[in-house]
């Protein structure tokens, strides 16, 4: 691969001398374009494997349509947990074209982040293929490109664009973009952090450090003591699984498992400090810091939507530390990237598609009354939006016993839960119970009803 990449780059130069500015098109949209085509083919296949969070926001939307922050999917409010208020403008699209408009919107805002992220470089066109494709197809970022859509990637470009203000010494711009942050998701503004960090470290002017610290330590403020008290009144779940203390995030933060964490997410990122500057290492450092010491391991997987603020934090170091040598070493990078290609495999392979799946489900869903409870463990949660009350089995906040239906797949294990087991040990406790009727069992998918709701 390596031998073909490097005759392949004297090729282009050799034919197109500085190179030509559509093969760098190629080398951004193509990808995008057919990761996006997998995802839509995976969502109209009952196949998505992001479908547990993808699945919340629509929910939200489709109430928040309906005028209430209601997500029916926990019983909850839709800022209960998270400062996403700036979701909100994913509504009109989920209005106007459903889950699959929010999928293409979310493309389109990838495709925004890695524009902002090459549009300085002044490196050549040859250069900047290999380096576009090592952006693109970097695990946390090509993941979120097919992981369902999440809400969370509208921090996307805002991290880019705080890159872009830092490198352009636009302090306003900055802090306005700190704020941004705080408004897309409250964890956003450790990508701040990390600006600020690197402030300190270059000793720029006192401003860098004391307005976008002071900005959104008050935008976080509003939400967690002024939003919370009142939309959250039983608490907030996030809070529920955060480490007790110090001592328990650096307990946590110290675990082994942490180290291969950490060599997943930043192996294919090395050669960019190596040509840049290590102190460029700080920009992601908060991100990391908050994840490891994070009780729940589905956070530290590398495809899931945590991870790609990391990878632009670490991307930022193409705006802030551009050099001769980033030219000679974009192939390296690419290479290092498609080394890692097994951390986002998993995301491409239809491991729960069954083609009986596209018939199966629809055909399950119209035996569901439209008022009725309904628990589902399935890549089709998503598919329920406009019901009066859906949970998903893996966040259910009540015993199943108060639900009037539950729908399983028995194939949908997402890779990164860890409580697997428990959806085989449901089905068979479900088809044994008499308190529960089988509505509908065929290749892996049952359906039940409560006798014991209704009569």
């Amino acid at each position: 691969m390596a031998a073909s990449l490097l005759i392949g780059s004297s090729l282009f130069r050799k034919y197109f001398g500085r190179g030509h500015p559509a093969l760098v098109y190629t080398a951004l949209f193509v990808p995008i374009l057919t990761a996006t085509g997998i995802a839509l083919w995976q969502y109209t296949h009952y196949n998505n494997p992001g479908d547990v969070d993808t699945s919340a926001f629509t929910t939200a939307f489709w109430n928040l349509a309906h005028g209430n922050l209601h997500i029916s999917l926990w019983n909850a409010n839709l800022f209960s947990d998270h400062s996403n208020y700036l979701s909100i403008l994913f509504v009109p699209v989920f209005i106007a074209a459903g889950n699959t408009g929010l999928i293409i919107t979310q493309s389109l805002l990838i495709l925004l982040t890695v524009v902002v992220l090459i549009k300085p470089l002044t490196t050549n066109d040859i250069s900047k293929v290999f380096i576009v494709s090592a952006i693109v197809f970097s695990p946390p970022i090509f993941a979120i490109l097919l992981y369902g859509f999440h809400g969370d990637v509208l921090g996307a470009p805002f991290l880019a664009l705080a890159l872009w203000a830092y490198k352009e010494n636009k302090i306003c711009a900055f802090v306005l973009l700190t704020i941004a942050l705080a408004f897309a998701k409250e964890v956003f503004v450790l990508g701040a952090g990390g600006l600020i960090a690197l402030a300190l470290i270059e000793r720029r002017n006192w401003r860098w450090i004391l307005l976008p610290l002071l900005a959104g330590s008050i935008a976080i403020a509003m939400y967690w003591y002024g939003v919370l008290p009142i939309l959250a009144k039983s608490g907030n779940r996030v809070a529920w699984a955060m480490p007790n203390g110090i001592g328990q995030w650096l307990a946590l933060i110290l675990r082994k498992e942490n180290a291969w964490y950490v060599f997943t997410v930043l192996f294919p990122l090395i050669p960019l400090f190596a040509v840049t500057s290590w102190k460029y290492i700080v920009l992601p450092l908060p991100f990391m810091l908050f994840y490891a010491g994070f009780p729940d391991p589905s956070f530290r997987v590398v495809f899931r939507q945590y991870s790609f603020p990391i990878a632009i934090m670490c991307w930022g170091t193409l705006l802030l530390g551009e050099n001769e040598k980033l030219k000679r070493l974009s192939p390296v990078l690419f290479l290092t990237v498609a080394l890692a290609y097994p951390s986002w495999k998993p995301l491409v392979n239809p491991t729960h598609y069954d083609r009986a799946r596209v018939k199966d489900i629809p055909a399950v869903t119209a035996m569901i009354s439209h008022n009725a409870s309904l628990l589902v463990h399935a890549a089709c949660v998503s598919q329920f939006v406009d019901r009066k009350e859906v949970n998903n089995w893996i966040y259910r906040n009540k015993p199943i016993d108060q639900f009037e239906y539950a729908l399983f797949d028995s194939r949908f294990l997402p890779q990164w839960w860890n409580d697997t087991g428990s959806v085989r040990s449901t089905i068979d406790l479900l088809r044994e119970s008499p308190a529960w009727e089988t509505k509908y069992s065929a290749n892996g998918l049952y359906l039940f009803k409560n006798k014991m709701i209704g009569r």
